[in-house]
């Protein structure tokens, strides 16, 4: 997680450094110590990361309850085994790793 003394444009300007676009081959590892976040293709990953770096729990708990952050489905992670260079949009924000899919 983000430290504590730093602004929200000072987290924002961070995270949106370590956006990229990465193969599940690479992801996989994070997931295998369940550190995955799947966030919907509705929400913006940056706003999400940022919400998440700020400890904003009531705003995650809501986006949870919605179905908007949740852990990979067991359908995701057979799909995305067997196709590992399917690439994610993904942010790091310790100890998680955000992971939207690309719109077709």
């Amino acid at each position: 997680m983000a430290k504590p003394h730093l602004s929200e444009a000072e987290i924002r300007k961070q995270l949106e450094e370590s956006v990229g676009l990465v193969p599940w081959s690479e992801i996989k590892p994070h997931q295998d110590r369940e550190a995955v976040i799947v966030v919907s293709q509705t929400l913006d990953l940056l706003d999400v990361g940022v919400i998440l770096a700020l400890d904003q729990s009531e705003k995650v708990g809501k986006w949870i309850t919605q179905g908007l952050l949740s852990k990979p489905t067991l359908g995701q992670l057979e799909s995305w085994n067997a196709a590992s260079q399917v690439k994610f949009l993904t942010v790091v924000v310790q100890p998680w790793v955000l992971l939207q899919s690309q719109a077709n």
